[in-house]
């Protein structure tokens, strides 16, 4: 029987989850020949950044001590395509699509998580969540019906 999942672990995994968010989109804009979605993904990098920065600054208030120093296993595949970590080469397309999957599925983890407490916290992964829908309508814009991303 496992443990239950307490307050500054949960926020643990999910700063956690943000960086390696943040390594996947670099990763994906390194790897694809598109401008606009090379541009779309590092703004995301960013945005990403400032998810993890904000989650940081609700730790420091809602947690009594320190986060626990490490994330639990797996934690670092909520936002990203584990099986794309070793891309080379990406279809601007195949980036674009695989980043607007990462984005829904955070945004349901975040929604789940906002379920599961109450308060400034429930509130706050909420808004992630949001977030994290608006990330994917941005990226599904970028995929014409043709389904190749709209260069500029």
């Amino acid at each position: 029987m496992s443990e239950k999942l307490t307050l500054a672990q949960a926020l643990k995994n999910v700063i956690e989850a943000e960086f390696k968010a943040c390594e996947f989109y670099e990763k994906l804009a390194d790897n694809t020949s598109d401008s606009v979605a090379r541009k779309v993904l590092r703004e995301l990098v960013k945005e990403e950044a400032e998810h993890a920065a904000e989650l940081e600054d609700l730790a420091q208030r809602l947690v009594d001590g320190p986060l626990p120093e490490i994330a639990e296993e797996r934690t670092g595949d909520i936002e990203i395509q584990p099986h794309w970590a070793e891309v080379t080469e990406i279809r601007p397309e195949d980036a674009l699509r695989l980043a607007i999957e990462s984005e829904n599925h955070a945004a349901l983890m975040y929604s789940a998580l906002a379920d599961s407490v109450t308060g400034e916290l429930a509130e706050f992964f909420e808004l992630l969540s949001e977030k994290e829908l608006s990330h994917a309508s941005r990226l599904r814009a970028l995929l014409p019906a043709s389904g190749k991303p709209e260069s500029s």
